[in-house]
């Protein structure tokens, strides 16, 4: 479509696209007075091509477990299903990733899920992504458990398990600081997230150090004091 400069009327002039972002962006230049602003040309092809690609990968691997959560369903059946973002199909999935009967089932889970348009995919995600955050909180003392939590909350779709995570170290630290426990709650969460993985570690500390930021600043007192004893503050 011909877009015009807003200064001068002279058709703009398209270069230097970039689609990095998973958006196509270019800049829209007028020849006449110099004018230039930026484009937008929608998702790009590898971008769409990419989640092509995961959602048919995640079908594959737990089409068995999806035939088990309904029975009768057809491949073809059960996609349609999902790609309509169905309750009943949504909340096959939700149940298949809550086992975590492996590892990976989770990501697989996150991935038809994010790419099921609708409120019920939203919901389930944001239900996988508290359940974990909780689960994570509530092992902290043990730290193998807590390792395992966490890596598996970062299976899930940025930035459902980044949102997740914060909303329930919110909840945990104000527990923790009603109790008079919160230097301890602290002490074990940093010692926690020292054993997980170079990935997982640094994404929990960093979102757990932004919370106790935010109360800091909100109601000072014990997280000011706190905060100002958090590793990398």
């Amino acid at each position: 479509m011909e877009s015009r400069c807003p200064r001068c009327g002279v058709e703009l002039v398209r270069s230097g696209k970039d689609t990095s972002s998973g958006e196509e962006v270019y800049s829209l230049d007028c020849p006449a007075c110099g004018h230039s602003e930026v484009g937008r040309g929608g998702q790009a092809l590898w971008s769409v091509l990419s989640d092509d690609r995961e959602w048919h990968e995640a079908l594959e691997k737990l089409s068995g477990k999806l035939v088990e959560e309904l029975p009768g369903r057809s491949r073809k059946q059960l996609e349609e299903g999902l790609r309509q973002g169905s309750a009943e199909s949504v909340a096959a999935v939700g149940r298949i990733a809550e086992r975590r009967a492996e590892f990976r089932v989770l990501g697989y889970a996150g991935d038809l899920l994010r790419q099921i348009s609708g409120e019920a995919a939203a919901r389930e995600l944001d239900r996988l992504g508290l359940l974990l955050a909780r689960e994570f909180f509530a092992a902290i003392g043990d730290p193998a458990p807590a390792r395992t939590r966490g890596e598996e909350l970062w299976q899930l779709p940025s930035p459902c398990c980044d949102l997740c995570f914060r909303a329930v170290a919110r909840e945990a630290l104000l527990a923790a600081a009603a109790r008079g426990q919160l230097h301890g709650f602290i002490a074990q969460f940093v010692a926690a997230t020292s054993r997980t993985s170079a990935f997982t570690d640094p994404q929990l500390r960093r979102s757990f150090g932004d919370v106790l930021a935010v109360l800091a600043e909100t109601q000072g007192g014990r997280f000011a004091d706190a905060l100002r004893g958090y590793p990398g503050r």
